[in-house]
């Protein structure tokens, strides 16, 4: 449940720095880029609570991206 956790706060962090630097006006976004800003953070409220939940969604389209033995999956 921790890991899960911390990899939604990782997601929402890297959509509140940039999202902050806007209202700021330290960052110039498009609109688009905005809209995916947005769109990313609706995602994170929809992943499971459940580790094991996620990883199971999130395998099929991710598990070539890591080498699973590195993270001890």
């Amino acid at each position: 449940m921790i890991a899960t956790k911390r990899t939604i706060a990782a997601g929402r962090a890297a959509v509140e720095i940039p999202k902050d630097g806007v209202l700021k006006e330290k960052l110039l976004l498009s609109r688009k880029e905005q809209q995916w800003l947005t769109r990313i953070d609706e995602a994170l409220d929809g992943f499971p609570k459940n580790e094991t939940t996620l990883m199971r969604n999130l395998e099929p389209q991710c598990e070539s991206l890591y080498d699973k033995a590195s993270y001890d999956l």
